[in-house]
């Protein structure tokens, strides 16, 4: 599990905000992956951003629950 001082800012979802914490984090996962029949990561890189920070670009694939609809989201995670 990744930091507890972890925070994920989403706005990108309907009612998405910033989420702190361990807790913040899974809420902000499990109300993401609601609306898909599946989800997964492609494509993950790690980089470095300075002394203590890291960048990690991937994309998202995703299967709508009820539509089949397909979506690839490229993402961008930082870690301070």
């Amino acid at each position: 599990m990744s930091e507890e001082n972890v925070e994920v800012h989403d706005f990108d979802i309907p009612d998405a905000g910033v989420y702190h914490g361990h807790e913040g984090f899974l809420a902000w996962l499990k109300g993401w992956g609601e609306g898909w029949d599946s989800w997964h990561i492609e494509d993950l890189a790690f980089r470095a951003a300075g002394d203590d920070q890291v960048i990690a670009v991937f994309r998202m694939v995703a299967k709508g629950g009820h539509s089949d609809q397909k979506l690839a989201l490229e993402a961008v995670g930082l870690s301070a």
